[in-house]
């Protein structure tokens, strides 16, 4: 789709599997090219780089794609944490038809991509704006709460339908040597 110029088209194709491609078209290692069965042929595809290309060309767009949201499901999800894993479960969740409110305990969401990839490699608007266009289906980010501080897993599991724990790994763990 991207050689015909169809960005909207192959957007909607990427975010099938893939819902920040904003984010991760800048921060891949893109290990698969080097394995791509392409290079057999001539040269490997520069995955990441086309994922990328379509995704800056979305979000340039007038309207930026959004999945049509299935009919309400009328049961609420809580994700716990707002990494990669969590706002990838939320956003399929959401399109899904499900209530999702995604609890991140840092001041703003993003896990990871936020936190511990420095700005001149993933600018933190564009991982805002992806955040955004997540959300745009009715996913909730609510920040500054903290599992075990301000709500606990029987609480979530008496409020919520289901929960999803995407935690992550924000602090190290001492070593024993």
């Amino acid at each position: 789709h991207i050689s015909q110029n169809d960005h909207q088209k192959a957007i909607e194709v990427i975010k099938r599997t893939l819902p920040m491609p904003l984010s991760i078209g800048r921060v891949c290692p893109a290990f698969c090219e080097s394995e791509c069965r392409r290079s057999l042929v001539d040269e490997p595809i520069a995955i990441r780089q086309l994922k990328r290309h379509a995704a800056d060309a979305d979000l340039a767009a007038h309207e930026a794609y959004v999945p049509e949201k299935k009919p309400a499901k009328h049961r609420k999800i809580a994700v716990v944490g707002s990494g990669p894993g969590g706002l990838t479960a939320g956003y399929y969740l959401s399109n899904e038809g499900y209530d999702v409110t995604v609890f991140e305990s840092m001041p703003k969401a993003g896990g990871w991509l936020r936190y511990g990839i420095p700005e001149y490699r993933l600018p933190k608007d564009i991982l805002d704006k992806e955040i955004e266009l997540m959300c745009r289906n009715g996913m909730q980010v609510e920040t500054n709460k903290k599992l075990g501080v301000d709500f606990t897993l029987s609480q979530l599991s008496e409020d919520y339908d289901a929960v999803c724990l995407a935690v992550g790994a924000s602090q190290a763990v001492e070593m024993n040597y």
